[in-house]
């Protein structure tokens, strides 16, 4: 249609009534004269005589930018209604408006209306019905809105009323009273950050009606301000709250409110659908009336929590999802729980526990039969049981208890029944520590917790008891109205329950505890499955890993004196080839200065952890020449090194200070070089030993040193301007680290002061090239070995817990063989300065080590 183009509407006046004191019913429809209207799509208003009403029975828009039959805004004094003669639908958008008093969607056949768009509304009504006489759909999305007094949706029988309201700003704002299914069918969908805001609300309001509503989404609200929300009045009612969205009751909420009504509220999802993610339900009352009434719960959440007090004589039931009740409730007409996990912090009525479902909780509940699962307290706690209790056949009674003492309901889990217990054959009792609040105590060898008190007497007893525990066993007592369960220390030692070398060493520590040892009674309470973890939690193995890295780090200082011995001699060569010109400095005294960083690992081997390694540090030296044939030199330094063990929270790092000296003499093609050098080590240690029962942070600070003595020998084949030499090499180091005391927790362990040895020897070729690199001269170095180590290979500490004996712990291995190769390039920025940057690798089945240096050299 053309902007400004006149068009002619068929427009009808009715002598039909639009309300009654009670409800809505269908009334004769009596036709009208037509009314031929002009009207302009530039208007914005359309004004239609008094006393007549507006028909909309085809496709119409009201349109805020564009207009539409009614320009941009339908207001009229009478009425509204779509489809009375014919099929049809009202759309409005874009900030298009509709207001009549009587509004009426699907008066007698099919009608619809589509309201969407920032400011598009359908206001200013008394009386909104959604499906009349004819089945009506209100959709509401994108902001768009309606308000007014009140709403009904299924006014006559057999008629189908609907509300779809979606997302966040799109709104229905009601002064007075949303219906859901008057005498018809009425449903809501309200979704996606909708809300709804109405004084009362009732879904399934007359005698044969239906009514549904399904809230969802987080942001999602429907609100009832003063009124009740009655879910199933005379009718039947479903209210549904699901995927976090909220309905909010500030009176109460009715459910089943008369006889023969039906009334059921579903958190999450139906009981035969899957559940779904609940939503929250704001009231301080939930009544049952006289009718067919249930709350369900059937949602995924793990700690979902209803307040409201339920009263009446309706029924509660369970079926997937972990439901805390803590209202004071006195329904009558039952709880099952069917599966899912129902805690009763407050009070309600009798309990039916399924196979399939769990009881917990420290509240108060009525006569309850248990075919699943009792567990009381939200950890430990009681459970009272206002009238009898029956443990059925394939039942399971779950006792948590802990080591700080046998105060039932504090220490352990306590029913307490007021009237009889009745423990049917078959029915069996577990015992599980509380993985929470242990105190670091321990269990004592023998501990007697009351775990059910009953004052009209206990008839049976259960079938089994079982635990998960390795180094206690459980048993029951009986006398005539209680339950005892008793923890005695068995006959299994810990050792027997260790796996790896490390593991037993450590479990052996501890096995020579005395029994009232804290640490000890602490590993009581260990399942089977958890004692080789804690063990190599407990072993100290980073002390003896540790040592493994600090017998290996002097081959770094090693490796940075026999590269300053090449190249003092390299410069020898180089002289020998420039017989003309301005020669370079030789001879005399040198100094230099290497700074170092690398980073490695060594991979576990089944016993020991796999360890990271990183570090970095300096060394500087000076030599000197004597003769044309001999070199001696001094060298110190400092190094930091870090190591972190994997599979296990344990840490340590060490500051050492490095001090030697060397030789070396070539005489022709053959060359003899030696050193030696002298590291004192500042070692910090951190652990961190976390298990029920225990949790701490044990730390230490102590000393070491290594002694280390080396020699190379090596026979060159080439000449000054290149070389190829092969070598053998021999290397011994000596640790000794100083004892120490952890500290920081009963798990602190002791050691005293011990030593170990490292011997390798490595054969290799060396080479060197003299290359240009444009302008500057250069040499190119690179190398090759074998390195075979010698003896025992792994780093090793003898430790002892507080109170015990010392057991050993192997660290991780140094490589039996390693390939080692190295990689350099040299160049002279003057004729006595010169700059090297070179690269060292040790490559071996589980051990890597990467080092990357660069030394400066200064003759005089």
């Amino acid at each position: 249609m053309r902007q400004g183009q006149p068009t002619t509407t068929t427009v009808r006046t009715s002598m039909r009534s639009h309300s009654r004191p009670k409800g809505v019913t269908k009334r004769a429809f009596q036709a009208a004269p037509k009314l031929a209207l002009l009207a302009s799509t530039a208007s914005a208003v359309l004004s239609v005589p008094a006393l007549a009403g507006v028909y909309i029975d085809t496709d119409v828009t009201v349109d805020g930018i564009d207009g539409g039959p009614y320009g941009k805004a339908l207001s009229d004094p009478k009425f509204v209604s779509v489809a009375a003669k014919a099929p049809a639908s009202l759309t409005i958008s874009r900030g298009g408006t509709v207001t009549a008093p009587i509004s009426n969607i699907g008066t007698n056949l099919r009608g619809t209306a589509t309201i969407t768009g920032a400011g598009s509304r359908w206001y200013g009504f008394d009386i909104m019905r959604v499906g009349w006489a004819g089945n009506g759909v209100v959709t509401i999305a994108d902001h768009g809105s309606m308000s007014g007094k009140d709403m009904v949706l299924g006014v006559d029988s057999l008629v189908q009323g609907a509300v779809n309201l979606s997302g966040a700003g799109s709104k229905i704002e009601l002064t007075g009273k949303l219906s859901l299914g008057v005498e018809g069918t009425g449903t809501l969908n309200l979704s996606a950050g909708g809300a709804i805001v109405a004084a009362s609300s009732v879904i399934g309001e007359e005698t044969g009606s239906s009514g549904t509503a399904i809230v969802s989404g987080a942001g999602t609200t429907w609100t009832s301000t003063g009124g009740v929300l009655a879910v199933g009045d005379r009718g039947a009612g479903i209210l549904t709250l699901t995927d976090s969205a909220n309905v909010i009751a500030n009176d109460r909420v009715e459910i089943a409110r008369e006889s023969g009504s039906t009334g059921t509220l579903n958190i999450g999802a139906a009981a035969s659908d899957t559940a779904g993610v609940a939503g929250t339900l704001q009231t301080g009352e939930i009544v049952f009336g006289s009718g067919d009434g249930r709350i369900v719960f059937n949602h995924t959440n793990t700690d979902y929590t209803f307040a409201p007090d339920i009263t009446g004589a309706g029924s509660v039931e369970v079926y997937s999802g972990t439901t805390i009740l803590t209202g004071e409730s006195s329904y009558t007409g039952g709880t099952d729980v069917f599966g899912g996990k129902l805690v009763v912090n407050g009070s309600t009525g009798a309990v039916n526990v399924s196979s399939a479902g769990i009881l917990a909780g420290s509240g108060t509940v009525g006569d309850t039969v248990v075919s699943g699962v009792v567990a009381p307290g939200n950890s430990i706690g009681t459970m009272s049981v206002s009238g009898d209790l029956e443990f059925g056949t394939g039942s399971v009674y779950q006792v948590e208890v802990n080591e700080a003492g046998t105060q039932a309901g504090v220490n352990n889990d306590l029913l307490k029944v007021s009237g009889v217990a009745t423990i049917d054959p078959g029915a069996d009792l577990v015992v599980l520590p509380e993985r929470s609040g242990d105190n670091g105590s321990g269990y004592a060898s023998i501990s007697v917790y009351t775990v059910m008190t009953a004052e009209g007497g206990i008839t049976g007893a259960f079938g089994s008891v079982t635990d998960n525990f390795v180094f206690l066993d459980s048993y029951l007592n009986y006398d005539a109205t209680n339950v005892y369960l008793t923890l005695q220390r068995n006959d299994v030692d810990f050792v027997d329950e260790a796996r790896t070398p490390n593991q037993k060493a450590t479990a052996e520590g501890l096995d020579s505890l005395s029994q009232d040892n804290a640490l000890y009674r602490t590993i009581l309470g260990l399942y089977a499955d958890e004692a080789p973890e804690i063990f190599d939690a407990l072993s100290g193995e980073i002390h003896a890993s540790a040592n493994t890295v600090l017998r290996d780090e002097p081959r770094q200082v090693e490796r940075a004196i026999l590269s300053r011995i090449d190249a003092a001699f390299a410069a020898d060569a180089a002289q020998a080839a420039v017989p003309n010109g301005e020669a370079l400095a030789t001879g005399g005294v040198s100094v230099w200065f290497n700074a170092l960083g690398g980073l490695g690992s060594y991979r576990g081997n089944g016993n020991a952890h796999t360890v990271d390694t990183s570090g970095g540090g300096a060394l500087f030296g000076g030599d000197t020449r004597i003769g044309q044939d001999w070199l001696l030199g001094l060298a110190a330094g400092y190094m930091n090194s870090s190591v972190g063990e994997k599979g296990v929270s344990a840490s340590a790092d060490t500051d050492s200070y490095y001090f030697g000296g060397y030789g070396s003499a070539q005489t022709g093609r053959f060359s003899f070089s030696f050193g030696g050098s002298y590291g004192h080590h500042a070692i910090s240690t951190k652990r961190s030993v976390s298990f029920v029962g225990l949790s701490e942070q044990l730390n230490a600070d102590y000393d070491a040193r290594t002694l280390q003595a080396f020699a190379e020998t090596g026979w060159r084949f080439g000449d000054e301007a290149g070389y190829l030499q092969p070598f053998a090499a021999a290397s011994y180091v000596n640790l000794k680290t100083d004892g120490f005391s952890e500290t920081g927790g009963m798990a602190a362990l002791h050691a005293a002061s011990q030593t170990q040895d490292l011997w390798t020897t490595t054969l290799g070729l060396r080479a060197s090239r003299d290359i240009m690199l444009g302008e500057t001269a250069a040499r190119l170095s690179g190398h090759a070995g074998w390195q075979h180590a010698y003896g025992d290979l792994n780093g090793t500490s003898m430790m002892a817990f507080n109170g015990g004996s010392d057991f050993g712990i192997s660290g991780v291995p140094t490589a039996r063989d390693a390939a080692l190769l190295g990689v350099g390039l040299s160049f002279d920025l003057s004729n006595e300065a010169s700059l090297s940057l070179g690269y060292d690798g040790q490559l071996a089945e589980g051990v890597q080590d990467h080092n990357f240096s660069m030394r400066f050299d200064l003759r005089f």
